[in-house]
């Protein structure tokens, strides 16, 4: 994903955040993203995968950023859930 340029968004709740995330992601939480979509502005010819625990967040948030413009929008299928589930590693 990095080496392809790919931005990791989190839009868990800041708990779920101090539990554990990906190595890089950024943390906006779902309810904040509205309000803090200026701070994705630099990325919007980027690809975002949007994560979340398990898929249901992170589709909501793509749909908001969709609105916003941004088109090259990925939903992280299985979300950390799944990402743990693989055994891929989390901070």
């Amino acid at each position: 994903m990095q080496q392809r340029g790919a931005i990791i968004i989190d839009v868990r709740e800041q708990n779920e955040w101090d539990s554990g995330y990906i190595a890089n992601a950024i943390h906006i939480p779902l309810n904040e993203i509205k309000q803090r979509i200026f701070e994705l502005s630099s990325y919007k010819n980027h690809s975002l995968i949007l994560q979340c625990r398990s898929g249901g967040r992170s589709i909501k948030a793509i749909d908001i950023l969709k609105n916003a413009g941004f088109s090259k929008l990925y939903n992280m299928t299985g979300g950390l859930t799944a990402w743990t589930e693989m055994g891929l590693p989390l901070k």
